[in-house]
């Protein structure tokens, strides 16, 4: 089963599949599943989230803290539960 882009559909439970695929941090929270890990780095594709204070914000201190926020060791520790890959740089 193919799903092009969303979350784990609740009709992947009814086929009850042997196979899936999907972003790890989306599968993380599914009941019932097991993970066996990621694909191999020669077939695995990395997504990418990037943020920044735009310059037109009235709240510029509120949406830097935030994203000092993020930066702290301890959310990075928490985004490698879920399991994503924080930025090193």
């Amino acid at each position: 089963m193919i799903v092009e882009k969303g979350r784990w559909p609740p009709q992947w439970h009814a086929a009850k599949p042997s196979l899936g695929a999907q972003l790890l941090c989306e599968l993380a929270p599914v009941p019932g599943i097991d993970i066996v890990g990621p694909l191999p780095d020669e077939v695995q594709k990395s997504s990418v989230f990037a943020a920044a204070v735009m310059c037109s914000t009235a709240k510029r201190a509120a949406a830097q803290a935030f994203l000092d926020f993020l930066g702290t060791a301890a959310v990075q520790a928490a985004m490698r539960k879920k399991p994503l890959h924080p930025c090193t740089a």
